[in-house]
């Protein structure tokens, strides 16, 4: 990872549920600020898609503006806490991560006392 890189938040909840066990929105972009003040990384945006699936793309508005911003070459690196908050298609995610110079990284929470984030 370089430093001084720019980077796009990405926080999808689809459920209540999820967001009681741990995942809510709050406990990811905490996280997600952790890990880039541990790395030293800009954050440009918080793109947050609150109660939609990570089955259909065509309903998030964040993701559809995070990918306008990413065409646009606002930033360098996309963080997700989990891959799967970004699509549960993971073949959707290398597809579109192999079609930009953008780099996505997902970061989970680490139960090690040595994480520098956590």
């Amino acid at each position: 990872m370089q430093k001084n890189q720019r980077a796009a938040l990405y926080i999808r909840v689809s459920t209540e549920e999820q967001a009681e066990e741990g995942q809510s929105a709050p406990a990811q972009v905490e996280t997600l600020k952790q890990y880039c003040s541990a790395y030293g990384i800009e954050i440009y945006d918080i793109y947050q898609d609150l109660g939609f699936s990570g089955k259909r793309l065509s309903d998030r508005l964040e993701l559809a503006r995070l990918l306008e911003d990413c065409r646009m070459g606002c930033f360098e690196l996309v963080l997700v806490w989990k891959i799967s908050r970004l699509s549960r298609n993971q073949s959707y995610s290398g597809r579109w991560s192999s079609n930009s110079s953008v780099q996505i990284e997902w970061v989970m929470p680490s139960i090690e006392s040595d994480c520098p984030w956590a």
